[in-house]
């Protein structure tokens, strides 16, 4: 299973909420994915 993390639980990660870290500590680092969005170089402003 992966799990997808959102803004706001990298925030409280960076942050260290206490909640946020204990589950943290307990996943393997390769079941976290983040998402981005990268700019395209074919998209105008």
């Amino acid at each position: 299973m992966k799990y997808l993390l959102d803004t706001c639980v990298v925030s409280d990660f960076i942050k260290g909420e206490r909640g946020t870290l204990t589950t943290m500590q307990h996943l393997s680092p390769s079941t976290i994915v983040l998402s981005s969005i990268n700019p395209s170089s074919g998209l105008e402003s």
